[in-house]
């Protein structure tokens, strides 16, 4: 950057940074990832007993805060952005990244933009958490600045989603992908939109050209921030196993300090004090608190191994930070590093400080609201807004909270109350399921699709090989139907994973990539087919089984789609009974849990009972049996053969071909008459 206009950038950079404050967007607006000032609402004081007790908790009732709307939305674990009159986001499909915009009044998408990003040819790169965004983007100067997963700076129009610049990281600047994929969420300096990844780059906002790059350092996933230090703001950030910092005008590196745990990552975010005072976390390792001088100084001041942060952020409230450590709540001393307090059996949460409240989002969907200062935390409110996985930071502008969970985007007025059921998380899901398949083939279809239906059902009952690649071939022409495409790919997938387990199959790995494959086209044709979620969350485990060296980054996917199914559809009988079996069957190192297991397959029959679709049963009757047997054969190998053989008994009562349930129903009447007649041989030679 010539001289002349390093130092026009930094009379620009000094004039913006002189506002940085919590205060600096207009009401209504969150412009990039953390809000104003990027610290998530972080407080300039109020972190004392009085203010905490002054807290009033939000009216609720027993129906929770007010749910506006809920909308579907693809994966990624990319934040919301707002200028008050759109939603900003990020997903996948498919393929291709894509940039949304959303209405706030009831979250409809106002437009899409769409770019190839495909990764499906990355190496050494774990998409087990799924490859879909992570970054939030920001907004500046009416454009929206995004990061993907594979290092694609996209930014577009924010009126209408037109192109109005791209820079491929990867293709242009050799950056490469890193093991988990881009997320560090672009920043505003000045006019330059800053970009970590494969180091730090700056482009200028309008044309997108270079204005510096540092590739001195190894950028991790947390997101810079800008601090206020002695001698002028600096640009922290988290690389690779260090913190650096560097000046913001032109990116020379400044210092550098060691922080690097077994990975060397850092997941969460730096949190800046005053005095350039910084809060560090990483995972594995612990925490830091660092003090920034002049003259490219720095020093740590504290250190301690028991406080280290995942992914979900940490905010400062006066002179404590408070972030999740695993399932607690930790306070801090951000200046001496004593721990104030924990507060334990809180879900991994992200925070953002309102006001005198502080809203809490924990990893499985639950809001909490919360006073907090240095003697303790006191719960004011708590209630499910989401299910599933919501690893997102919640957005908060006044009384308005916008959250994501991957896979669905909601809208709540927090601060009110639910006024019905229908704006509750029950209410809104069942407006959603309303417009979703009810059934894997509705009974309208054509009827030489029912056939083809009916004969591969029929042929999976049987276990006959040569039938189920008959009833393939039947149903290959309809999973290019224009309408119908998915149900010909979920038979057929389904018919792939039948062939894949038949004893003396020629191939077993090739089915199951083969069905794979099917139900993965399936579900990006339409992202909310549940049952083909629940059929992936079951095979994807089968590479632990049969290749061990792609288990690791496939088997794990199986979580996130049994995860989606459930979100989907959680009174679904047959999407509970693979639940079920998941817990019954996973490692407890992996969340097995039988118990857990056995009672939710015991729901699966209490609503496969109460149904009346019978349209995916090959007879009539064999999904309600076969819940029962496969409950009964957990049962019986836990010994406890009296429920099982009752199990067996209703199960050849409402499907009396079931073949299975016979089979394991005489086997358990021989082994029974086997230790009988042990028994009278026993007595009979004791009474000798």
């Amino acid at each position: 950057m010539p001289s002349t206009d390093r130092m026009v950038f930094k009379l620009a950079l000094a004039l913006w940074t002189s506002c940085f404050v919590p205060q600096l967007y207009a009401d209504g607006q969150w412009l990039e990832w953390g809000g104003a000032g990027r610290d998530f609402g972080s407080s300039q004081g109020g972190d004392g007993p009085a203010a905490r007790l002054a807290v009033k908790a939000p009216e609720w009732g027993d129906l929770g805060p007010r749910l506006l709307w809920m909308q579907p939305l693809g994966p990624g674990y990319s934040g919301i952005v707002t200028d008050g009159q759109r939603l900003y986001t990020m997903t996948r499909a498919g393929a291709d990244e894509v940039m949304l915009a959303l209405s706030p009044e009831d979250g409809a998408e106002l437009w899409r933009h769409t770019y190839p990003a495909p990764t499906s040819g990355l190496q050494w790169v774990d998409k087990s958490y799924g490859d879909a965004p992570q970054a939030t983007p920001m907004l500046a100067e009416g454009k929206v600045y995004g990061l993907g997963f594979t290092g694609i700076v996209t930014a577009v129009d924010a009126a209408s989603g037109e192109l109005r610049w791209s820079r491929d990281l990867q293709r242009k600047d050799g950056v490469g992908v890193p093991y988990f994929g881009h997320a560090a969420s672009p920043m505003r300096v000045g006019d330059t939109v800053v970009v970590a990844a494969g180091g730090v780059h700056a482009f200028d906002l309008g044309t997108g050209e270079p204005r510096w790059q540092n590739r001195q350092l190894e950028a991790s996933y947390a997101s810079p921030i800008l601090v206020d230090a002695p001698g002028g703001a600096q640009l922290v950030v988290a690389g690779a196993g260090e913190i650096v910092g560097l000046d913001p005008a032109s990116g020379r590196l400044l210092w550098r300090h060691e922080h690097s745990n077994q990975h060397r990552t850092i997941l969460s975010s730096p949190v800046a004090g005053p005095g350039g005072r910084v809060f560090v976390s990483a995972y594995f390792l612990g925490s830091i608190g660092l003090r920034l001088g002049g003259g490219g100084k720095v020093s740590e001041i504290w250190e301690r191994e028991d406080v280290q942060v995942s992914q979900s952020n940490a905010v400062r409230v006066g002179e404590m930070v408070v972030a999740s450590h695993n399932r607690n709540l930790v306070a801090v001393d951000l200046g001496s590093g004593e721990v104030l307090w924990k507060e334990k059996g809180l879900g991994r949460s992200n925070l953002v400080h309102q006001g005198a409240q502080t809203l809490l989002l924990d990893d499985r969907g639950r809001l909490s609201v919360a006073a907090l200062d240095r003697a303790g935390f006191r719960r004011l409110a708590s209630s499910q807004i989401l299910e599933g996985r919501s690893w997102t930071a919640p957005t908060v502008v006044g009384d308005r909270l916008y959250a994501r969970n991957g896979t669905s985007v909601v809208g709540v007025h927090w601060n009110a109350a639910a006024r019905n059921r229908g704006e509750t998380l029950a209410g809104l899901r069942q407006e959603v399921a309303e417009s979703r398949p009810v059934a894997p083939l509705p009974t309208s279809a054509p009827a030489e699709l029912l056939a083809a239906r009916d004969r591969a059902l029929a042929a999976m009952h049987a276990g006959d090989p040569d039938r189920l690649r008959a009833a393939d071939a039947a149903l290959k022409p309809w999973s290019e139907h224009p309408e119908l495409g998915i149900y010909g790919l979920y038979y057929r997938g389904l018919v792939a994973w039948q062939l894949s387990g038949i004893r003396d199959s020629d191939d077993p790995l090739r089915w199951v990539d083969r069905s794979v494959e099917l139900l993965s086209a399936a579900v990006e044709k339409r992202e909310d087919f549940a049952e083909a979620h629940a059929l992936l969350g079951t095979i994807y485990p089968s590479y632990y089984r049969l290749d061990r060296a792609r288990a690791g980054s496939l088997g794990p996917l199986g979580d996130e789609h049994l995860i989606r199914a459930v979100e989907l559809e959680p009174d679904n009988p047959r999407i509970l009974a693979i639940q079920g079996l998941d817990f019954v069957y996973s490692p407890p190192r992996y969340g097995g849990d039988p118990d857990r297991g056995l009672e939710i397959l015991g729901r699966a029959i209490e609503r496969a009972d109460g149904e009346s679709r019978t349209e995916s049963d090959p007879r009539p009757g064999w999904g309600r049996g076969m819940i029962r047997l496969w409950t009964a054969q957990i049962l019986a190998s836990n010994g406890d053969t009296s429920r099982a053989r009752s199990l067996l008994e209703e199960a050849m009562q409402i499907a009396p071909d079931l073949a299975g349930a016979r089979t394991l129903l005489q086997q358990l009447a021989s082994d029974g008459d086997a230790a009988q007649g042990s028994d009278s041989k026993t007595r009979s030679k004791s009474s000798r």
